[in-house]
């Protein structure tokens, strides 16, 4: 019985894991659009001020 709660235990990290990655994953693909989308814009009021 012990063996059989320790592995619903272990699965439930691995969900609780896979669920943290992703979320991880999700944010960072965010910022890094977030962080393109400034660099796009900033590039773009440069340009304009040169022409």
């Amino acid at each position: 019985m012990k063996s059989h709660i320790k592995s619903k235990n272990e699965v439930a990290l691995k969900n609780q894991r896979s669920k943290s990655i992703a979320i991880a994953c999700i944010l960072f693909f965010l910022v890094a659009v977030f962080f393109l989308t400034t660099v796009i814009r900033i590039g773009s009021n440069i340009t304009d001020r040169i022409l």
